[in-house]
């Protein structure tokens, strides 16, 4: 056989295993996946909460590892508390954990997570508003019905624009990255576990993909 086959055959084996190989890495860096949209075939299960007065939202899944909530929930929030409807999933409760997604907004809409949430409504939540030229995200605790902002910024996302996002909640340290650049960061205690979900808010299509929920813990200083 000529020797330059030869090595092809060697050689392009071992490149096709390189994705899974990276994969299986990553699931040993970042710990035990707790959660994965894949294994969603049906929202059976799953609590949909809307806040009163709200419009009840739709949650459907899409196909596999993508949630859409397809109905108009209302836009031009003058309070800015954004009351949408959540989609709890019947996993949990979690307390250090890594939350990986993909979201997409539809123009004037707002999504994100909501993490830690106990039976009487106290929750923390993510959320990214798309207001055009003021778009902004948002970290905030709920409890007993009153929102507390944690840390907020200004942010360039467009309509329909797909958003990578990670949430981590490690003890009483909560941080978000978005497009693998960390932008918000608060120390706050006041919950220690709970269930998780989606928050949907205003236009209609509001879309997450890509759901992996990781165990996570702290590392010598570094908390992954």
């Amino acid at each position: 056989m000529c020797p330059r086959l030869l090595i092809l055959f060697i050689i392009v084996p071992l490149l096709l295993t390189l994705p899974s190989c990276k994969r299986e890495e990553a699931e040993k860096e970042e710990g035990k996946i707790l959660l994965s949209a894949d294994d969603f075939s049906t929202t059976v299960g799953m609590e949909i909460i809307d806040d009163a007065g709200g419009a009840p939202g739709d949650w459907k899944i899409e196909s596999p590892g993508v949630l859409v909530q397809s109905v108009d929930l209302g836009s031009g929030d003058e309070t800015g508390l954004y009351a949408g409807s959540e989609l709890i999933f019947g996993e949990g409760p979690f307390s250090d954990i890594r939350i990986d997604f993909r979201l997409t907004l539809p123009k004037d809409s707002a999504g994100g997570v909501v993490f830690r949430r106990q039976g009487d409504g106290s929750r923390y939540r993510l959320i990214l508003v798309e207001r055009g030229n003021f778009s902004f995200v948002r970290l905030e605790l709920i409890e007993d019905g009153k929102h507390y902002v944690l840390d907020s910024c200004g942010m360039e996302m467009g309509a329909d624009e797909e958003v990578e996002i990670t949430v981590t909640a490690v003890g009483d340290e909560l941080r978000v990255w978005i497009e693998g650049k960390e932008r918000l960061g608060a120390r706050n205690g006041e919950l220690s576990s709970g269930s998780l979900g989606f928050f949907a808010y205003g236009a209609g299509g509001v879309r997450f993909e890509g759901l992996l929920v990781f165990e996570a813990a702290i590392k010598g200083d570094k908390r992954t």
